[in-house]
């Protein structure tokens, strides 16, 4: 009997010959290598009871002054608020209008498809309207929220802002908007204005007032006058009118509506996919890429750029202005007053300044122009002698692509190179061109304690710790490159794991796959790096909020490293090796046994074995064999010269291992014939 003993370097690599990598990792699936042995990553679980609508390429986490812990989810189509495991409706509201002319509904006999006229809307297909039409039903079909008069509806709890609100009925979903007039006061607090709900039941809903009650109270508020504004997908017809399905089927073609319509328009959708024909990696400012977007219909898909401005959330969608959202979550967020009109990407420095990069100058705007608020107050934009507002244009680039705040400095990635934005009490702030080496995309990027790393458009991974950019050496860059989908390069997303001292970088691979579906991963402790699959669009660490935070495609947020499941249901983990050989890879070897070495193995895992005569010989597969725990040997008759391992988990909720000492007991060829 002899033991072979096989040494496997941690890490994946994938960028050489099954020979030339020997002995090494060539795959692997949702499995890190924790100090230097290979493991199934942590499970995941829901971390909100409510779906989003939209794709989320922009996630942040932060805390109140009070400790309150919250988060914000940008996608192209909405801007949540999390907070206690629910999803609030923060959207700005573009415009509010009362349709005027008289009967702007009109219907068709038979159909449930309703155009409402209003010129000038501004709206496109797939924007979102509030309409309250306190008329009833117009030939047949209802469309939009009526008018209530709602006997002590609310309910308070001392020393909450939450009110209930009972109406049987209501027939709201959560974010739509109800607009109270003629309370009185209940618990200490008048509810007065519009607030957007939170749908509890059928017949209970919830609204955040501006302050919190004094008292306990229940049945308040008297006789309260509720105007419902239910929210309806539009499609655009023209830019005078525009369609909405209605509840009903008209039962005449008409018109009706009164001169009573209201209506509320949410901020305009933004590209749910990179459309081609730019990119920062792919055209240049003013080609069709970049400079295309911001002037008139974007070939990139909405990306938000989320920041905490003390405790108040600034967000801005690419391209857009500055919204503020000050924490109620049934206010919406608001556009920053004198905030440039387009900006690329913010961020906040630590003087707290609130900072735009690429953003209008006032007459026309800027892909390479920083401009900053004055300390304190992000209201104030124009430079004077008594403030430190500013603006500086930078010369390396055709554009900003993203910015990150960091320690003692900002760091801003135009799409040639990298600067450094630091505070000076003289010129405010300086500007220090650091080196080559931009950003390919918005959330490409990630900045842990004054390390910053990145992808470029040239598709190489970057590092700055301190001194200039240099080109990390990957070993799996090529096939990542090579499946990454260059015209939904920007939906790259880069997030930290710090508990593990990953950084995970999720992209769309292949032609077929719109979102991110692949990751790589790379231990920056280590140095090692990892692949795998994962439908992840947004990620942030481990924060007030709890474990790290991420966002599917699907519309649901998880929070990650929560148990060994999905969602309660096994998930599948593995890892695959090159060939390597046994003994001197002369002779034929006989494989009698493999001898289990595992920690913390429950259920078990699978053992599968690919035998090979020669390196360009056929392969012979054996297995899968499944390894439980306990088991001190697991017999096997497998004949090679070069044998490779893959090792996977069984699909169990409870399944998990971590892989030792890899032993076979082998002979050659005859020995025991």
């Amino acid at each position: 009997m002899a033991y072979a003993r096989i040494e496997l370097k941690p890490g994946v690599v994938k960028d050489e010959t099954d020979l030339a990598a020997r002995p090494r990792w060539t795959d692997s699936d949702k499995v890190r290598f924790y100090r230097d042995r290979p493991q199934p990553i942590g499970g995941w679980e829901l971390a909100a009871v409510d779906d989003f609508d939209g794709v989320c390429r922009g996630l942040l986490s932060w805390s109140a002054n009070d400790g309150r812990a919250f988060g914000a989810i940008g996608t192209h189509t909405k801007l949540y608020a999390f907070y206690g495991g629910r999803l609030f409706n923060i959207t700005p509201i573009r415009s509010t209008a009362t349709l005027s002319g008289g009967n702007p509904i009109a219907t068709t006999t038979g159909s449930n498809t309703v155009t409402i006229t209003h010129a000038s809307h501004g709206a496109v297909t797939g924007d979102t309207v509030y309409i309250h039409c306190p008329v009833g039903a117009v030939n047949g079909v209802t469309v939009g929220g009526d008018d209530y008069s709602l006997s002590g509806p609310f309910d308070t709890v001392s020393g909450s802002a939450f009110v209930t609100v009972n109406h049987t009925g209501h027939g709201l979903a959560s974010g739509d908007i109800v607009n109270y007039a003629g309370a009185s006061a209940g618990g200490g607090i008048t509810l007065s204005g519009d607030y957007t709900i939170y749908r509890l039941t059928d017949d209970v809903y919830q609204v955040e007032h501006s302050s919190a009650a004094t008292s306990t109270a229940t049945g308040s508020g008297g006789t309260v006058t509720a105007k419902y504004y239910r929210a309806y997908w539009l499609t655009a017809a023209s830019t005078g009118a525009y369609t909405v399905t209605g509840s009903g089927t008209a039962s005449s073609t008409g018109s009706g509506g009164s001169t009573t319509v209201e209506v509320k328009y949410e901020l305009n959708i933004g590209n749910e996919n990179g459309l081609g024909g730019g990119g920062y990696g792919l055209g240049t400012f003013g080609s069709g890429g970049f400079g295309a977007g911001i002037a008139g219909s974007s070939n990139f898909p909405r990306t938000w750029s989320l920041a905490a401005w003390g405790q108040y959330l600034n967000a801005c969608p690419r391209g857009g202005t500055i919204y503020e959202w000050q924490l109620n979550t049934s206010q919406r967020a608001a556009a920053i007053t004198n905030a440039p009109s387009q900006v690329n990407t913010i961020l906040v420095t630590p003087e707290r300044h609130l900072v735009a990069l690429g953003a209008h100058d006032g007459t026309a705007y800027q892909p390479l122009l920083v401009r900053w608020s004055d300390q304190e107050d992000n209201t104030a934009w124009a430079p004077s002698q008594t403030n430190q507002a500013g603006d500086f244009p930078l010369g390396n680039g055709s554009q900003i692509v993203t910015g990150r705040a960091s320690s003692g400095q900002c760091l801003i990635w135009t799409d040639k190179g990298l600067y450094a934005m630091r505070y000076d009490a003289t010129l405010i702030f300086s500007f220090v061109y650091l080196g080559d080496g931009g950003a390919i995309g918005p959330n490409a990027v990630n900045e842990q304690d004054g390390r910053a790393f990145w992808v470029g458009p040239g598709k190489q991974f970057y590092l700055y710790d301190g001194s200039t950019p240099r080109v990390l050496d990957c070993p799996v860059r090529n096939y990542v490159f090579e499946n990454l989908s260059p015209a939904q390069q920007e939906k790259i997303w880069i997030g930290a794991n710090t508990e593990y001292t990953e950084l995970w970088m999720f992209y769309p691979a292949g032609t077929t796959n719109l979102e991110c579906s692949n990751y790589v991963a790379w231990n920056y402790v280590a140095g090692h790096w990892t692949i795998g699959t994962f439908n992840r669009t947004a990620w942030v660490d481990r924060s007030s909020l709890g474990n790290p935070l991420a966002a599917s495609s699907a519309g649901k947020l998880y929070f990650h490293e929560a148990g060994t499941s999905d969602e309660g249901a096994g998930f599948e983990a593995y890892v695959e090796s090159s060939p390597f050989e046994l003994g001197d890879g002369q002779p034929l070897m006989d494989v009698w046994q493999i001898i289990p070495d595992f920690q913390g193995l429950t259920v078990g895992v699978y053992l599968s074995l690919e035998a090979r005569p020669y390196p360009q010989g056929a392969a012979e597969t054996f297995g899968p064999y499944l390894i439980t725990p306990g088991m001190e040997t697991y017999d096997l008759r497998v004949d090679a010269r070069q044998l490779s391992v893959k090792f996977t988990s069984a699909l169990d909720a409870n399944a998990f291992w971590r892989l030792g000492d890899l032993r076979f007991d082998v002979e050659p060829a005859g020995n025991r014939r």
